[in-house]
C-alpha cells in the first residue's frame, strides 16, 4: 500500500510544508472575512456552482480514466479505481469549521472533484437544521477542529442520526463532552497534541488510500496550528452503537488505536483527526493534497457512488 520514498525527499517535503503552514498561520485576515462557522449546502442538481475561478488549475489531472479534464473523478470507464467516481447524484451537507474563505479547504474541493455542486455558504445552526429538514439529504459532513455545533446543533444532529442520515464526522471537541457527542457519532475521543501517521488498519473493511483517489500511507504531518491534533477513538458502548469497524490506526496497522472508525452498523464515520492538520501534504507529489484525497475516498465509501471504494 505504501510507496518508498527517500529519506532526503521526504525532509524536503516536511520542511516545504512547514514553510507554507508557517506562512499560511501569518498571514493576516480582516476580521470582516470570519465566520465564526461556515455550513455548505450543497443541493445537486441547480444551476447554482460555487467554484473558484482557479478551480480547474487547482484539481486538473485527477481525472485518469478518459473522462471530463475538468478536475473531477468522474471517468466514462464505469469501474474503479482512481478517476471513476461520480457522486452528482448524492445530496449532501457540509459543516466546515474553517474560518474565512472555505473554497480552497479540502473538504469543499473533495466535493467538487466528485461532482457535487455546492451552493452559496451558510452561517449558523439554524441553517444547519433547515438543511437537514429539507429532505433527501444522503449524507452529512463534518469538519470542525473549532466552531462546530454547540448550542441547538447537537439535538439537531442526533434527531438525523437516529432518523437514518450517513454521517462522516471529524475534529469536533470528543475528549470534552463524550456525553453530548457520543450518542450522536457512537465513539469516544482521547486527545493528544502530536502529529501521528496514519495507515489502514489490518482487516479494514476498504482501503482509504486506494479509492477513487489514490495517495500513499501514512498519512503525516510534520505540525499542526492546534492544541490537540488528534483522537484515538474507541466505541460509545451507551449509545448502542451498533457494529464498529476500524478503518485506519495511528503508528502502524497492528497499533490498535483507531484513527478512523465506522459506528452504527457502518451509518457514521468518525475521523480522529482533521483537514487542517494536512494543509500541504502531498505524498505522491499529485498537486492534489492528501487530505483531499481522503476525503474523495470516505465520501465515495460512505455515499456508496465511488468505485473501488463503495460500499
Amino acid at each position: 500500500m505504501s510507496r518508498p520514498r527517500t529519506a532526503a525527499r521526504l525532509i524536503a517535503s516536511r520542511l516545504l510544508a512547514s514553510r507554507l503552514l508557517a506562512s499560511r498561520l501569518l498571514a493576516p485576515r480582516p476580521l470582516a472575512s470570519r465566520p465564526l462557522v461556515a455550513i455548505v449546502a450543497l443541493v445537486l442538481g441547480g444551476a447554482v456552482a460555487c467554484e473558484p475561478a482557479d478551480k480547474s488549475a487547482d484539481t486538473a489531472g485527477i481525472n485518469d480514466s478518459g473522462g471530463q479534464d475538468d478536475g473531477s473523478l468522474q471517468g466514462d470507464g464505469g469501474g474503479g479505481g482512481e478517476g471513476a467516481a461520480d457522486c452528482s447524484g448524492l445530496k449532501t451537507v457540509l459543516w466546515v469549521g474553517e474560518t474565512g474563505d472555505t473554497s480552497d479547504h479540502p473538504l469543499v474541493m473533495a466535493a467538487a472533484a466528485l461532482g457535487i455542486q455546492s451552493p452559496p455558504v451558510l452561517n449558523d445552526e439554524d441553517d444547519l437544521a433547515e438543511a437537514l429538514s429539507a429532505g433527501d439529504v444522503g449524507l452529512l459532513v463534518i469538519d470542525a477542529p473549532t466552531n462546530y455545533p454547540q448550542a441547538e446543533g447537537p439535538a439537531t444532529l442526533l434527531a438525523a442520526r437516529e432518523a437514518g442520515l450517513r454521517m462522516i464526522a471529524g475534529g469536533m471537541d470528543l475528549h470534552r463532552d463524550p456525553g453530548t457527542w457520543g450518542p450522536i457519532f457512537g465513539v469516544r475521543g482521547v486527545d493528544g497534541w502530536d502529529m501521528r501517521p496514519i495507515t489502514q488498519a489490518t482487516g479494514a473493511p476498504t482501503d482509504l488510500f486506494a479509492g477513487p483517489a489514490a495517495f500513499p500511507a501514512p498519512l503525516d504531518s510534520p505540525s499542526s496550528p492546534y492544541a490537540v491534533n488528534h483522537h484515538v477513538l474507541t466505541p460509545f458502548e451507551e449509545a448502542g452503537g451498533g457494529a464498529t469497524a476500524v478503518l485506519a490506526t495511528f503508528d502502524g496497522p497492528d497499533s490498535g488505536e483507531a484513527a478512523i472508525l465506522t459506528t452504527f452498523d457502518g451509518q457514521v464515520l468518525v475521523n480522529g483527526t482533521f483537514a487542517a492538520n494536512y494543509p500541504y501534504v502531498d505524498g505522491d507529489e499529485d498537486g492534489q493534497s492528501d487530505a483531499m484525497e481522503l476525503y474523495i475516498n470516505e465520501i465515495a465509501y460512505m455515499g456508496a457512488c465511488g468505485g473501488a471504494a463503495a460500499r
